[in-house]
């Protein structure tokens, strides 16, 4: 290679990269394709389709516009579509020849077809079974595991709370006893003019000084816990196992969702692992916002909950 060569290949490898763009006709072509799709159901057109719909999720991506969601969302729906997936079926099948053969021949080879049909399907279902045993172990000590914890926080926000009152016990004797104080600094002062026997009268000043104290402390325990510490224990717990529950329920339908129509398009190259990759982070997407809408919404609760029981 001479010195030019490589000198333009160097100016090559340093020119940015193309940012994706859409051609003009770009909705006009999508719509076609759409109308021929449902007119005409052949892989042509569905390829066709597919690159369409991939051109646009690559370009609302690069420039970070939103819009590649709903175009990720149309094509996953127009690929669970019954009749599409049939029609991706019937693409990994091997073209039989076409030979002329009896109508008894014929209906033999329909038999053993459906045979063997119904014995691959029996067949992966005897796989299946023992990952949904395993799963529901797992899940088992998920939830075992999961209790265990709950009980644990649960106690320790408790103590907490407990060490709460314990605080405001120690302020109300602390300043009862500074009030006591106060009051017999004020009988070892001299006589004041309004006293009349040279002395405050202790009498009249402890009076006072006990409804004040009384009105303080009945004000501050108007703030203390309303619930026993077994009640406080079981609305934490009851919070936390509801909220788990909730989560694992919707995060196992997400997948199922998912999972069932990965299943369907993977091991089939090209295209296909492209939308199988989209559909997975969708799903973890998905999932995500899950988990964090549903530990926001446990944390307002808990947050309730040390409400009610300061008031």
């Amino acid at each position: 290679m001479s010195r030019r060569e490589k000198g333009d290949l160097r100016s090559l490898r340093r020119l940015p990269k193309k940012t994706p763009a859409l051609p003009n006709n770009f909705a006009t072509n999508l719509i076609e394709k759409e109308l021929q799709l449902e007119s005409d159901c052949s892989l042509e057109v569905l390829n066709e389709l597919v690159n369409l719909y991939s051109q646009a999720i690559e370009y609302y991506e690069h420039v970070q516009d939103p819009k590649y969601y709903d175009f990720q969302d149309r094509l996953h729906k127009i690929l669970v579509r019954p009749e599409i997936l049939k029609l991706m079926q019937s693409e990994k099948k091997p073209q039989a020849h076409s030979t002329p053969c009896s109508p008894k021949r014929s209906l033999k080879s329909k038999k053993k077809q459906t045979e063997r049909k119904r014995q691959l399907m029996a067949a992966e279902l005897t796989n299946r079974m023992p990952s949904t045993h395993q799963t529901r172990r797992n899940t088992s000590k998920l939830v075992s595991r999961h209790s265990s914890n709950t009980k644990r926080v649960a106690g320790r926000a408790v103590k907490d709370f407990q060490s709460q009152e314990t605080a405001l016990e120690r302020r109300l004797a602390s300043r009862k006893q500074k009030k006591i104080n106060n009051t017999y600094d004020m009988l070892s002062l001299p006589a004041s003019p309004l006293s009349t026997s040279g002395y405050f009268e202790f009498d009249s000043f402890s009076e006072v000084g006990d409804d004040e104290l009384s009105l303080t402390i009945e004000s501050d325990r108007s703030g203390g816990p309303k619930l026993s510490k077994q009640g406080l224990e079981h609305k934490l717990e009851e919070i936390m196992e509801k909220n788990f529950a909730e989560k694992a329920a919707k995060i196992a339908e997400i997948k199922v969702n998912y999972e069932s129509q990965i299943r369907e398009m993977e091991g089939q190259g090209g295209i296909m692992n492209m939308i199988v990759d989209q559909m997975k982070t969708q799903m973890n997407e998905e999932i995500s916002k899950l988990t964090q809408e549903l530990d926001a919404k446990r944390k307002v609760e808990i947050e309730n909950l040390k409400k009610s029981w300061n008031n």
